[in-house]
């Protein structure tokens, strides 16, 4: 469970990170760990992942590109209407084709949900993983060196 945090800017609040309610029973490290933890936007959900020294910058690339790698999978995953019909539209029709298009990618209404697909976060882990299963494999052979 997150708390939002804000800061105050004159007389607003506005949304600046979140935190973790810390269990140290079962959250507890040991001596010699790391820990990478990434937040990709004020009040997104933090990650947490331990890491090696060997491991931790790429790790910490890996999560910014993966973040990167969503929104434009969400980008280009929403439905938009060809604007190339047999009819021509109308300058006002246009408009009105180019607001419900806004609305309802912003609502996410065009990302059919009736389908099973992988998420683009599930697709950028993948990728992520694939790269590290074979940093993994070639350190373990000195070829990573």
């Amino acid at each position: 469970m997150t708390t939002p945090l804000y800061e105050k800017r004159g007389r607003r609040y506005y949304l600046w990170g979140n935190g973790e309610h810390w269990d140290t029973q079962t959250d507890a490290m040991q001596a010699g760990t790391c820990r990478l933890v990434y937040c990709p936007e004020p009040g997104f959900y933090r990650y947490r992942y331990d890491v090696t020294l060997d491991t931790a910058a790429f790790l910490a690339a890996a999560e910014v590109a993966r973040h990167a790698m969503e929104e434009a999978m969400h980008e280009k995953a929403r439905s938009a209407t060809a604007m190339s019909q047999a009819v021509p539209w109308t300058p006002e029709q246009k408009r009105l084709i180019q607001q419900f298009e806004r609305d309802m990618n912003a609502t996410g209404a065009f990302l059919p949900t009736h389908w099973l697909q992988s998420t683009p976060r599930d697709i950028a882990q993948a990728g992520i993983d694939a790269v590290r299963r074979v940093y993994e494999e070639t350190a373990g052979r000195g070829e990573g060196d």
